[in-house]
């Protein structure tokens, strides 16, 4: 599965598709062509795509992802869009394993400091 992510402005857009590892090239001709389309529209609506805050990310097994070849990348808007091995998406941050361990190692340091701060904070304010 692929996960396309472009971002104008203030807004975020994600595109899916789902794909097997033996029709890559078929699969990311349709995701080029989603890319496309959007693309298209955001121009016919006054709207400019950035390719440089675009995001491309494929998920899938290890076995799934050792077969893909990541060099190729999607071109968006004339650019080409390398693959991440991760993203984030409305604050959770998406691996490609989808075991979103990145995301709990993340979260968890903010608690802690949060915790840290908290403690702190009560400890220097008791009477």
């Amino acid at each position: 599965m692929y996960l396309y992510s472009c971002r104008t402005a203030n807004e975020e857009l994600y595109a899916y598709t789902s794909i097997s590892t033996s029709t890559t090239s078929n699969g990311l001709s349709v995701l080029t062509e989603c890319v496309n389309a959007v693309t298209r529209w955001h121009l016919e609506n006054g709207l400019l795509l950035n390719p440089t805050k675009t995001e491309a990310l494929v998920t899938g097994s290890r076995h799934q992802l050792f077969k893909f070849d990541r060099s190729t990348g999607i071109f968006v808007d004339g650019s080409v869009v390398q693959f991440n091995k991760s993203i984030r998406v409305l604050g959770v941050t998406v691996d490609e394993l989808l075991s979103f361990d990145d995301h709990c190692v993340r979260r968890r340091a903010v608690l802690q400091l949060s915790y840290s701060l908290a403690a702190t904070y009560t400890a220097a304010h008791r009477p």
